[in-house]
């Protein structure tokens, strides 16, 4: 039987391109047969000098024909075949018939000034439910139990965040001694905040007087505290003066205001749940060194600090492209934590994902420490 004259930059042009669903048939005896069977499907993987250099040669008035190794992204629910095709993959000499599934997609854009959206996103709107505190509260501890049920294990700010929640549903009854700083014996600052933050949305949902005018001048005075703190930190990421960070404000107050709601309003967060048992997490210091650096509307001329690859999405985007990547990196993030490593995806090993690259990298302790596009 006369071989399928496919090439690498064949598969490339109709599919690889695109990102698009292909499927593979092997010619019986091959290499590739006995070692997946008849057919392998999923999204061909290319590494980022790969991709530009068959994007180079897409210019060309004549295409190269290469035979070449081709690795596969594919949904394949036997873990060692799975990691076999993403890693080994199999010669496009063993294909025998090449399938586009699906169709293509416009090509993914890479412009810099663009601004892109998560694919296959559907948004739904959700009534305002700020009036229901209750209810809402009471499934963060639903949440919450759920994941120590399951044997995940929440961060320490998330073990405040419980006990205050039970607390609190309990009518703001005894504070349980998770609450009690062992050291000075009084309330955790973060636990105090919580609290009177709650009885303050209380009496703003309800009318009833929830919260003391000495209560309500202690929550003003660690509200304050907080942005004076968090100010700090940002003027330190960015090694800007105090002056410096107000003529932003005054330039550009817009983005300067989304800066410091996001800042005052930013907690300790694990980044993923769904099958993870290890916390992938961030903290406020690792999150404004990610987004001051990366999220173009934070961007501060006078800081050589802020002068990194941008996203080309919007803020609430930034959160989800995050987590997904995390979470398409799930098996490899696990075991190498498991052995007490950092966890590392950068320069040519970095993650495709609609059209760019990203680099990140996660501390022994699960702590995300960077994550950003490669130029």
């Amino acid at each position: 039987m006369e071989k399928l004259n496919l090439s690498i930059e064949t598969i490339y042009l109709n599919a690889g391109q695109y990102d698009a669903y292909c499927s593979f048939d092997f010619h019986r005896d091959s290499e590739a047969a006995k070692k997946y069977g008849g057919h392998a499907h999923g999204i061909v993987v290319y590494t980022p000098k790969e991709r530009k250099r068959l994007d180079a040669l897409l210019e060309c008035d004549a295409i190269a024909m290469t035979e070449g190794c081709v690795k596969l992204d594919t949904g394949s629910t036997n873990k060692e075949i799975k990691q076999q095709l993403l890693n080994e993959g199999f010669n496009t000499s063993d294909v025998s018939n090449f399938y586009i599934v699906g169709g293509t997609q416009p090509k993914v854009f890479k412009q810099e000034a663009a601004i892109k959206e998560i694919p296959n996103t559907i948004t739904i709107d959700l009534e305002d439910r700020r009036e229901d505190w209750i209810s809402l509260y009471q499934m963060e501890l639903h949440l919450y139990r759920s994941r120590l049920k399951s044997g995940t294990p929440l961060i320490p700010f998330e073990i405040i965040h419980f006990n205050c929640l039970v607390y609190i549903l309990n009518g703001y009854g005894s504070i349980p001694s998770e609450l009690i700083n062992p050291s000075t014996g009084k309330i955790y600052d973060e636990a105090e905040f919580i609290i009177l933050g709650a009885k303050y949305r209380q009496y703003l949902a309800t009318g009833i007087k929830s919260i003391t005018p000495l209560e309500y001048h202690e929550l003003k005075k660690k509200i304050s505290k907080r942005k004076s703190q968090r100010i700090t930190i940002i003027r330190r990421q960015l090694g800007i003066s105090n002056d410096q960070l107000q003529k932003f404000e005054a330039d550009f107050p817009d983005e300067y205001n989304e800066l410091l709601k996001v800042t005052l309003r930013f907690e300790d967060e694990v980044l993923v749940l769904h099958g993870f048992t290890i916390a992938v997490f961030w903290d406020f210091d690792r999150f404004i060194h990610i987004m001051l650096r990366h999220y173009r509307s934070f961007h501060i001329a006078v800081s050589t600090n802020s002068n990194g690859t941008k996203f080309q999405y919007m803020y609430k985007d930034v959160l989800r492209l995050i987590k997904i990547v995390l979470e398409q990196n799930r098996d490899d993030i696990e075991s190498t934590l498991k052995q007490g490593k950092e966890f590392r995806k950068y320069h040519e090993q970095g993650f495709y994902y609609n059209g760019n690259y990203y680099t990140f990298r996660i501390g022994k302790d699960g702590k995300l420490m960077q994550f950003h596009p490669q130029s």
